[in-house]
C-alpha cells in the first residue's frame, strides 16, 4: 500500500487574512491516480482549528494530493495552522494507485513548530466588505425618509460606538 510521505504548503511562512485559501499537499510513496470524492461526503484532512481541509485535486506535475483550507473568522484561535490525524475517506470514495489498490489514509505526524513546513499565522485584522443591501428599491426619497442599510462583512467588526456609514449624496439636475 503506497503511505504519505510528506505534507507540505505551497504557501510562504507568514501571516494570511480572512478567506485565503491554504494549499495542503500530501504526497505518496507511489503514484496515486484514482481518487473518488463526492461534493456531499468529500475527502479531507482535519485541521488543528477543528475546519476541514477538502480535497481538491491530483496536482499533474508532482503527483501530489491538493486538499484546500480556506481561513475564516473562527481561526481566531490558532497562532499556527496544522493538520490533525489521517485523511478521512468517507463511504464511496476512495484514494487508489496506478494498480488500483487503496492507500493508506495515515498521515506523518505535525510538526509542532514548522506544520506543513510552515509557519501559517491567521490575522483577523483584514475583515472586508462582503455585501451591502437596503431595505428599500431604488428611486426617488424625500427628506425624512428612512433608509435601512446592512453591510455584511467577512468577519466580526467591533465598534467603540455606534458605527456610522457616511453616504455621498450627488445633486441630480432633474
Amino acid at each position: 500500500k503506497e503511505t504519505a510521505e510528506a505534507v507540505t504548503c505551497s504557501l510562504e511562512s507568514g501571516t494570511y487574512g480572512v478567506d485565503t485559501v491554504v494549499p495542503v499537499a500530501v504526497r505518496f510513496t507511489g503514484n496515486v491516480t484514482d481518487v473518488q470524492s463526492s461534493e456531499e461526503n468529500p475527502i479531507y484532512i482535519s485541521m488543528n482549528n477543528g475546519g476541514k481541509a477538502y480535497f481538491n485535486r491530483i496536482d499533474p506535475q508532482t503527483g501530489d494530493l491538493i486538499f484546500d483550507y480556506t481561513i475564516s473568522i473562527d481561526d481566531s484561535s490558532i497562532d499556527k495552522l496544522s493538520y490533525v490525524g489521517d485523511i478521512v475517506i468517507p463511504d464511496g470514495c476512495h484514494i487508489k494507485n496506478i494498480y488500483g489498490t487503496e492507500v493508506n489514509p495515515s498521515l506523518p505526524a505535525a510538526d509542532s513548530e514548522t506544520p506543513m513546513g510552515k509557519k501559517i499565522a491567521v490575522d483577523l485584522q483584514t475583515v472586508k466588505v462582503l455585501s451591502v443591501t437596503a431595505d428599500k428599491p431604488a428611486g426617488y426619497y424625500k427628506k425624512g425618509d428612512v433608509i435601512n442599510i446592512t453591510v455584511h462583512f467577512s468577519g466580526k467588526i467591533t465598534t467603540a460606538d455606534e458605527a456610522r456609514l457616511n453616504l455621498n449624496v450627488l445633486d441630480s439636475a432633474d
